[in-house]
């Protein structure tokens, strides 16, 4: 009898054990498509992951223990994201080949105190092309778009926004007339590069500069090409001093792309400015989305801010809104990568995205 409890005792405190260690690495899975509807696909789509930042696919907050959560796919993101647009595309009639191209796809969950109701964003941009007689493709529309998700059950709300979007994507390629001249698979996939012949910002040179564009960051050719900047005061204005008149002005960091201080480039934003790094000659940054706004909970302050261009954060966008952006060099917008949550290590995210 004792062998018995005894044998009891450690079964039920393997099962403890087995319950922690699951709760330690829970995840969420997003379901959006069925293995069976993968297998009947029509094979008109053709769907390229080109994402930067593979791990997951957005962050949740657990309910149970309030630490985020990876979440993911139910199966392999291509063969996901193949059968619900073939799916879609077979709903709205579409039988000819496409080909979409992935830059980004990431939900993250927002912070909202006092609310019963959970909030997400969902972040959204790729290439939609058609594919031509002669095997080549053509871009006929681009989604890049950001949405709220608002919900008591936020996984599956998630997967319903998603579908929707999917198929408001599709419905504009449908209704869209070729942009560019046709392209091979080979350059759709280094559309997103910047070439490697472009001027190297981080080695060449140390001096101070101003960009109102992105053109003029890439092609190198500042706004001011003989000012200095001793540092930032107030609210975002960068104090200038022009090396040969000695004349001093301010100028808002609201109103810039980007500014070159001392060989440090930092890309310009309405919550502040944040620094540039360079990741297989691509840009990234840490920053806050612009679309993505929540209620101000200091409102003195916020209209303080805004009279000067910018936005102000508060507390909840802090500690739940930081993301990690890649420039896109065929427009210079900024592409969400993935989220930083307050215990995510930047430097591994980088790593990761150096050895993909």
């Amino acid at each position: 009898m004792d062998t018995y409890f005894l044998q009891r005792f450690f079964l039920t405190l393997l099962s403890l054990v087995a319950c922690l260690h699951f709760d330690a690495t829970a995840q969420d899975t997003l379901v959006l498509c069925s293995p069976q509807r993968i297998l009947k696909s029509s094979k008109n789509i053709i769907v390229s992951d080109y994402r930067d930042y593979k791990k997951e696919i957005g962050k949740l907050k657990s309910l149970t223990n309030g630490k985020w959560q990876k979440l993911h796919l139910n199966s392999d993101f291509t063969k996901i994201m193949i059968g619900i647009n073939d799916s879609l595309a077979q709903q709205l009639n579409m039988t000819q080949p496409y080909h979409i191209a992935i830059r980004s796809l990431y939900v993250q969950e927002n912070i909202i105190r006092g609310s019963s109701m959970r909030y997400a964003r969902l972040a959204y941009c790729a290439d939609y092309y058609i594919k031509n007689k002669d095997q080549s493709y053509s871009l006929m529309y681009t989604a890049d778009t950001s949405i709220q998700i608002q919900s008591y059950l936020l996984t599956v709300s998630i997967a319903t926004e998603l579908k929707i979007l999917l198929r408001h994507s599709l419905i504009q390629t449908k209704n869209s007339l070729a942009k560019e001249t046709s392209q091979s698979v080979a350059q759709i996939s280094t559309r997103f590069s910047i070439p490697p012949s472009t001027f190297d910002l981080f080695t060449e040179t140390r001096n101070d500069g101003i960009f109102n564009t992105w053109n003029e960051l890439l092609s190198f050719q500042p706004m001011l090409t003989q000012c200095k900047i001793n540092g930032i005061s107030g609210i975002g204005q960068l104090n200038l001093k022009d090396t040969i008149t000695n004349k001093k002005s301010k100028l808002s960091i609201f109103s810039l792309y980007a500014f070159l201080q001392q060989g440090i480039l930092y890309k310009c934003t309405k919550y502040g400015s944040f620094p540039l790094i360079n990741v297989n000659n691509n840009y990234y940054y840490v920053g806050y989305h612009e679309s993505f706004l929540t209620k101000k909970q200091d409102q003195y302050a916020y209209k303080k801010v805004k009279k000067k261009g910018g936005l102000s954060l508060s507390q909840d966008d802090i500690e739940s809104q930081k993301y990690v952006f890649k420039i896109n060099p065929t427009n210079g917008k900024s592409i969400v990568v993935c989220s930083l949550t307050p215990k995510d290590d930047y430097n591994t995210i980088l790593f990761n995205l150096s050895n993909e």
